[in-house]
């Protein structure tokens, strides 16, 4: 089991990402505890410790950017994965700081998966950094991506069913 005792947090408005990344990381060994928004979710950051945080950008009373804000200033060793179906993020996530990564919605179960085992055991992303036009390659503190996966690309939408 990849995920066995590690703790994971996901933060989402809608219940079937909730439910479904819940799953998908519950059948893989993970403790999984859930928000339905920023707010909630930083309230649930003060009671245990995370290994991953799992982020919807879009969200009320507390959105994506203000939470990892306030996440970094408590929390700054917490991985964070930002999710999103807006490729105004997802497309450029260099406008998000202190990330560990984006993932763009809808996303296939076990592309997340293999994200949150990365992040959890604080391995590199696949295809981190891009190779520049002059062919030498970048490291972390050199990538014009600062180390988030900018070229995650949205999975087909598959219909849920009840």
């Amino acid at each position: 089991m990849d995920g066995y005792g590690k703790r994971v947090l996901i933060i989402d408005d809608n219940e079937d990402i909730l439910y479904l990344s819940g799953m998908a990381l519950l059948d893989r060994g993970y403790n999984v505890y859930t928000a339905s928004d920023g707010l909630q979710g930083s309230e649930q950051m003060k009671k245990r410790r995370y290994d991953v945080v799992l982020v919807d950008y879009h969200m009320p009373r507390l959105n994506g950017l203000q939470f990892i804000e306030i996440c970094r200033m408590m929390w700054p060793e917490t991985p964070i994965i930002l999710m999103s179906g807006d490729d105004s993020v997802t497309g450029h996530s260099d406008l998000v700081k202190g990330i560990f990564g984006c993932i763009a919605k809808p996303f296939e179960p076990p592309r997340l998966v293999e994200l949150v085992n990365r992040a959890c055991h604080n391995l590199p992303q696949e295809d981190r950094f891009k190779l520049p036009r002059g062919g030498r390659k970048t490291g972390p503190r050199t990538s014009p991506l600062i180390g988030r996966d900018a070229g995650l690309r949205a999975a087909r939408a598959v219909p849920l069913t009840n």
